[in-house]
């Protein structure tokens, strides 16, 4: 079972996200937005998102099984407080 995984999303500081025991040659593509209140159906079984489908951006784009992603968050206060998620909820701090 893949495994998604980041650390602490700081202001002005890096972050890395982290994908373990994904399927290796397969695309998979990593997007962020912002958190929807409840989680959004994708009209495929059970497949659903907890962010925006109308709202987001993809990131990254990978056949790798296991990946490292590090972004730079801008140090920006007016994002401070922001909720975004890729499956994971984040909460942008200081």
């Amino acid at each position: 079972m893949p495994e998604l995984g980041t650390t602490h999303w700081v202001l002005g500081q890096s972050v890395d996200i982290v994908c373990r025991d994904g399927v290796s040659g397969v695309t998979g593509v990593l997007g962020i937005g912002a958190a929807a209140s409840l989680p959004v159906q994708l009209g495929f079984g059970s497949c659903a998102t907890v962010f925006d489908p109308t709202a987001w951006v993809g990131i990254h784009q990978t056949t790798l099984g296991d990946w490292t992603l590090t972004i730079q968050l801008p140090n920006v206060p007016l994002l401070a407080g922001v909720d975004l998620t890729n499956g994971l909820r984040a909460r942008i701090g200081y």
